[in-house]
């Protein structure tokens, strides 16, 4: 008995231990303070703006890398503002040789040989969800959505930033409309969030709230608060295509077209709904190889953001409507004998909600199965319907 009532307060002894170690841990958190503006913004790196300079800064980033702990070789100061339509963000990044900066020009979500600014938004502060946006001096942009598992940078939102390097170091300026985040109802925010600058030359990282290298991102931020009376907007985004194609064969040339829509709309704080109309699949780039056998099936990324977001829900009758690592996939058929304007596609109409809380996701495909239409012709083959879900 003795030996298990030492066990026992041992134990307990660890328990507390750990606990006291979050508590402390969450007690520490850094806090920002976002403040209300009634002037306009203009949005060109400059930070010039009257607006500016009556928000409360924010700085003494700390360390990541490779010294964790300690002071960063320059400092960085960020700003919070926001209004009634979008959160704006205006980001110093202190440097006492701007002609040495790098920076080189990429296209978005991808990050070259350069310094950058970030900054993620957990806005449930839940630990599990957040969105992070980041830009370069030369202004790319690079979002995507954040969990403990899965980073989505398919994910693209709708906004703005400009940069500029100045004899003082460079400057990054956002604004980021409310339509990109998911938030709670209530009377005022309290976001975890946390701040990041990267150093290229000297291959430095450095964070605004302290973190451990060795424990997940998105328990280790700190809290924004300030923001009140901002009610979540209806999330609705509609993208329209018409595509057109000329096809040579044989000397005769020939021509189709395809038209269709994308939609995402937010179903309250948990749900987004993104439905695609007549995708057009050949926007893919993808070309038929020939083989052996006269019909090959080919499992290829299509270009629609049904698609391209979020993970994977179901590989259903031998074919992949949803692929993992945040990459969705849709079916062509490929037949060598068939030229390509007559490949035959699964179009239609599909659909995929997901909450990102609760890790539920569920979708629908309806489509029908037929050749494209070069001679103003569609032979519909049959309907399918699917609905699946996943948790």
């Amino acid at each position: 008995m003795h030996v298990f009532g030492m066990l026992f307060c041992g134990l307990t002894s660890l328990a507390c231990t750990r606990s006291a170690l979050a508590q402390d841990a969450i007690a520490s958190r850094k806090v920002a303070q976002a403040e209300r503006i009634m002037g306009a913004l203009t949005i060109d790196g400059s930070l010039q703006d009257s607006a500016w300079q009556r928000v409360p800064i924010s700085r003494d980033f700390e360390e990541l890398s490779p010294q964790p702990g300690t002071s960063p070789q320059f400092d960085t100061e960020v700003r919070f503002a926001y209004d009634d339509a979008a959160l704006y963000i205006g980001a110093r990044m202190w440097d006492d040789a701007p002609d040495s900066v790098l920076h080189q020009l990429s296209e978005r979500d991808r990050m070259a040989n350069t310094d950058e600014f970030g900054i993620w938004f957990s806005t449930f502060d839940d630990g599990l969800n957040a969105v992070r946006f980041s830009t370069t001096p030369d202004g790319i942009q690079v979002d995507e959505q954040l969990s403990p598992n899965n980073n989505d940078q398919s994910w693209d939102a709708v906004w703005d930033v400009a940069c500029q390097i100045d004899s003082a170091g460079w400057t990054a300026e956002f604004r980021i409309p409310w339509m990109a985040f998911r938030f709670p109802k209530q009377a005022e925010q309290a976001w975890g969030m946390n701040m990041y600058r990267t150093l290229r030359r000297q291959r430095e990282e450095s964070v605004w709230n302290p973190m451990d290298p060795t424990q997940k991102l998105l328990n280790q931020g700190g809290v924004l608060r300030g923001i009140s009376k901002i009610d979540p907007p209806l999330r609705l985004s509609l993208f329209p295509y018409l595509s057109t194609y000329g096809i040579a064969t044989e000397g005769e040339i020939s021509s189709t077209y395809n038209g269709g829509m994308d939609m995402k709309v937010g179903l309250g704080n948990a749900f987004t709904l993104d439905m695609t109309l007549i995708p057009d699949f050949r926007a893919s780039g993808h070309r038929c190889a020939g083989t052996e056998s006269l019909t090959v099936r080919t499992a290829f990324r299509g270009k629609s953001a049904v698609f391209q977001r979020g993970y994977r829900i179901v590989q259903q009758n031998g074919y992949v409507l949803f692929a993992a690592n945040g990459r969705r996939r849709a079916l062509v058929e490929c037949d060598k004998n068939i030229r390509p304007d007559q490949q035959r596609h699964r179009t239609g109409a599909a659909s995929v909600g997901r909450n990102k809380r609760s890790r539920h996701e569920f979708g629908f495909l309806h489509g029908g199965r037929g050749r494209s239409k070069p001679a103003k012709q569609r032979v519909r083959d049959h309907f399918e319907h699917h609905g699946f879900a996943r948790r």
